[in-house]
């Protein structure tokens, strides 16, 4: 969330070398790299959960995130339609989804998943975060930042994260109203990425 790296990255390494056939470890490390902006270890640290743990929804699911972050949308697109049929279509899971289908050009796709999103949230606890970063992602600013201010108002732990520096929430994180809220409660905001595809030039890699 505040972007420190080294220590973040030399925490998870040190988890790994104690539990190497972890794959949540693997999961975690592989999060941690598509949200430090390393396309490649982000893949490589997925197929390590994936061997480990083919079944596990968090592998399954850092899969998604992987493929998002390397800009392979097909690929993530099978990845997500996988973790969405392999847990019962899992909140959590529903949003990475979206956001997918939308950097896919596919918002008609978004927009089906955002409307079961809605009528789920009517009898099961979803939370406002996952809402507002699809709102924001199909262009219902005003809707995402409803969402976002709710977010606050229940403190949803999800917004630190989206809030911060998670690679999805990128259009979320282009609306002014949405950055006014995150720097007024105290949290690091950080610019929403263009939309180019990452220069692997400029992968963070951690201290070996």
């Amino acid at each position: 969330m505040c972007a420190r790296w080294d220590e973040a990255f030399d925490g998870l390494l040190r988890l790994e070398n104690r539990e190497p056939l972890s794959g949540y470890v693997a999961s975690l490390i592989s999060l941690a790299h598509s949200t430090a902006g390393s396309p490649s270890e982000a893949l490589r640290w997925s197929d390590r959960a994936i061997e480990l743990e083919p079944d596990a929804f968090l592998s399954l699911w850092t899969r998604v995130q992987a493929w998002y972050r390397n800009r392979e949308w097909a690929k993530a697109i099978d990845a997500g339609e996988t973790v969405l049929a392999a847990s019962g279509r899992h909140p959590l899971a529903l949003p990475t989804v979206a956001t997918v289908f939308v950097e896919s050009g596919d918002i008609d796709a978004a927009i089906a998943i955002y409307d079961e999103m809605q009528l789920r949230a009517k009898r099961e606890p979803l939370a406002p975060m996952g809402h507002a970063m699809v709102a924001a992602a199909i262009g219902e600013h005003r809707t995402a930042v409803h969402h976002a201010r709710e977010a606050f108002r229940i403190r949803d732990p999800q917004l630190p994260i989206y809030g911060s520096t998670w690679p999805q929430s990128r259009f979320l994180r282009a609306i002014p109203e949405f950055q006014e809220l995150v720097t007024s409660i105290g949290l690091p905001w950080r610019p929403a990425e263009s939309s180019r595809a990452p220069d692997a030039t400029q992968e963070w890699r951690p201290p070996r």
